[in-house]
Parts: C-alpha cells; structure tokens; sequence
C-alpha cells in the first residue's frame, strides 16, 4: 500500500544528504528493521557534523537551510521527505548517532496486519 516512487525520492534523499554532509571518506549506514508488532524503522545514519539541537526542528521546513553549510542544495530535500513520510502515515525523527559522531534520521513505517483474504 505505498508509492514506490515516492519512498524511492525519500530514501535517496535521506542518503543523498547523508553522504554530501559527511566527512571525507566517511560512512553512511543503511538499515532497515521491525519495531515491535506495528511498524519498521528504517535508519540513515551518517558521520556528518551534527545538527544542532536548536535547528532540528526546523530541518524538515522548505527552503531551510543550516548556517555555515557550503553544500549546495535549496533546502527542500527533508522537507519532501517529511511530506512523503507523512502520506505514508510515516514519522522521522532525528537523533545523534550511536556512537558519538553524526546524525541517525529514523523513518518509522505502520506495518499492516495481513489480509486474511488474501
């Protein structure tokens, strides 16, 4: 029940920013997963530098962009991802990564239960 075309733009947003914001030779991980019995997550994490506290609520806003940045780009990317999440009755969060270094953006997924009739 989802537009392919629309999680393909989302996903390679997500990896598209994950890559232009980190470190030379850094690493971008990829992860896919079930949470409990009622959603997915699926998780881009990379070694960027990491967004200040006070801005990530802001990252998802059209045509925000983060002071001192020099990576071109119009400031749309997240936005779209959010709005694609959110017709997919999806919701991304943002938290630092694991271990210490980066950004982990999360997209959490409704799982729906299978059609019996099928």
């Amino acid at each position: 029940d989802a537009d392919g075309d629309r999680l393909r733009e989302l996903v390679n947003n997500l990896i598209d920013n994950a890559i232009r914001y980190s470190q030379p030779a850094g690493r971008v991980t990829v992860q896919a997963s079930q949470v409990g019995a009622d959603q997915c997550r699926l998780a881009i994490n990379d070694d960027g530098p990491r967004i200040p506290v006070e801005e990530r609520a802001r990252i998802f806003e059209r045509f925000h962009r983060l002071l001192g940045t020099q990576e071109d780009g119009s400031g749309l990317g997240l936005a779209i991802v959010s709005e694609i999440a959110t017709l997919h009755g999806a919701r991304i969060t943002l938290e630092e990564d694991t271990d210490g270094v980066g950004n982990t953006f999360s997209v959490f997924f409704p799982l729906r239960p299978p059609d019996p009739s099928a």
